[in-house]
This record gives C-alpha cells, sequence and structure tokens, in this order.
C-alpha cells in the first residue's frame, strides 16, 4: 500500500484508508444509501487495492478510482461523492 499521498496542493501526507472510508461514507449517507457499511469496505477496497502499486500516489488517482468504481455500483453515490471532494 502507498506510504503517502500527494494531495492537489502538492503537499505530501501519510495515507490513511480511515481518510476514504470517512468520505465513501458521507457520500453515502447524502446519497440516502441504507447498506453503508458494505459500500464503504467494498470501494475502499478498491482503492486500497489500487495504492498497493505504488509508495507515493496522487489523490487525484485514489479519488479517479473511487468515482470509477462508484459510477458502477452506485451512480447516486458517485454523484454524491463529486460533491463532497468539491467542497473540501
Amino acid at each position: 500500500m502507498a506510504k503517502e499521498v500527494i494531495k492537489k496542493d502538492q503537499s505530501k501526507e501519510k495515507f490513511r484508508v480511515e481518510k476514504i472510508k470517512n468520505s465513501i461514507r458521507k457520500a453515502a449517507e447524502d446519497a440516502g444509501v441504507n447498506n453503508v457499511d458494505k459500500l464503504v469496505k467494498v470501494i475502499s477496497k478498491v482503492a486500497v487495492d489500487f495504492s498497493e502499486k505504488y509508495e507515493i500516489v496522487e489523490t487525484k488517482a485514489i479519488r479517479d478510482k473511487i468515482t470509477e468504481a462508484l459510477n458502477k455500483i452506485m451512480p447516486e453515490v458517485a454523484d454524491a461523492w463529486r460533491e463532497y471532494e468539491e467542497k473540501k
């Protein structure tokens, strides 16, 4: 798994899967999803599996993978995810 991420502002920080899980959870709740825990587990695994290829990975690449997976599984959560990410 990646040890660090490069953020939008080009700063680096430790890769923390909990941050990914929290943002997926928030987007799923905003979209009115009932079984949030299952979705968080599935989508965070996509992000972790992707990040395992790198020592350092850009948050944009992780976001793109998450959005791609959400579009296939639950497009309404993908929309909420994009809105959540734009607010940050």
